[in-house]
Order: structure tokens, then sequence, then C-alpha cells
């Protein structure tokens, strides 16, 4: 994460240049651990948007066949026109849903630098390497 700690710090603290150096480590640290949890959480709402997607398709099928079946068999002419209009608002509630599944897409992650200060380094062992 912040590479070798020897030369970091003089009579066991970080100063000037080196405080810097470590903090702004830090913000790549975090920056990258918020673009890997970005990815796994976009993975994961991908997922849960295609899965309501398919829900929502399936349903519009089955709503829209059944008043499909009643049109064909009705003969009055306000049941038709009612059975046209059924099928419309069907459709359009359908493509309303999968525009708000779609807007529900977008995924993001942040951070906010929430503390800065000066670290006393008691120890530091030389095989220590963080990465």
């Amino acid at each position: 994460m912040f590479g070798s700690l020897k030369g970091f710090y003089t009579s066991g603290y970080l100063i000037g240049e080196k405080f810097d150096q470590a903090k702004t480590n830090a913000k790549k640290y975090a920056a990258k651990f918020r673009d890997q949890r970005e990815l796994e959480m976009q993975y994961m709402n991908d997922a849960l948007v295609n899965a309501r997607l398919t829900a929502l398709e399936q349903t519009y099928q089955i709503k829209s066949s059944t008043v499909q079946r009643y049109l064909e068999t009705a003969t009055d002419t306000r049941i038709v026109r009612m059975r046209k209009a059924q099928l419309r608002n069907i459709e359009a509630k359908y493509l309303n849903s999968v525009q708000e599944f779609e807007n529900q897409r977008d995924v993001s992650v942040s951070f906010s630098l929430e503390l800065a200060g000066l670290v006393r380094i008691l120890h530091v062992p030389d095989e220590i390497e963080l990465q």
C-alpha cells in the first residue's frame, strides 16, 4: 500500500514532504479500493436490474396475451375499444417501468478524507514492506 516506511520518519514522526507523500499514497489506495468496490457494486446492480427486467417482461407478456385473447373473442365494439385501450395501457406501463429500471443501473461509490495528522512510529522492523 504505502511502500517501505524506511526513510519516511525522523525521530518517530512523519514530517513535511514525507507526510504529504504518505497522505497522497493513502488517497491513491482509497481511490483504488473505491474503484474495485464500484466495479463489484456495478456487477451486482446490473444482475439485479436484469433480473427485474426479465420478471417485468414475463409479466408484460402474460398480461398482454391474456387481453389479446379477450380482444379476439370480443364482439361488442365497446368491449373491443376497451381491450385495445387495455393493451395500450399495459404497454405504456411496461415501457415506463423498463425506463425506471434502466435509470437504476448507475452506481457511484465515493470516499472522503476525514482525518489527517501526524503519526508517531515507534518501531518499524526491517522486514516490513507494505503494499
